[in-house]
């Protein structure tokens, strides 16, 4: 899996995401296909969190878990089948860091399993 590290700003800079779908591609990926794509926001309790995760299951995510995290915080994960197409990322991508917004928490970004 390619993940999205960026530094918790709660801001996806604009050009990460096609990034990590340079990379994925530069690894011989099919970046057209649909893939399993999980994404991670992180709160500062588990009520925000369980909040944030019926939001994130709204967005088409069937699988979502809540559990605790490292520094006290807890992680808000969910789980779908899509293809990782630039402009379908960047607009999951803004929809989350408005979840998280609004829980407050931060949208730390996603992963794609690699099928070749």
């Amino acid at each position: 899996m390619i993940f999205d590290p960026q530094a918790r700003s709660g801001q996806t800079p604009p050009d990460v995401n096609s990034r990590v779908l340079e990379k994925l591609a530069a690894v011989g990926a099919d970046v057209g296909a649909p893939t399993e794509v999980s994404v991670y926001l992180y709160f500062p309790s588990e009520e925000a969190a369980s909040r944030a995760a019926e939001q994130v299951r709204g967005l088409g995510f069937p699988e979502v878990r809540v559990s605790a995290s490292l520094n006290e915080s807890w992680a808000c994960i969910g789980t779908r089948t899509m293809a990782p197409e630039l402009n379908a990322v960047r607009e999951l991508a803004a929809r989350l860091e408005e979840v998280a917004r609004a829980h407050g928490g931060e949208y730390d970004g996603w992963e794609a399993a690699v099928h070749y």
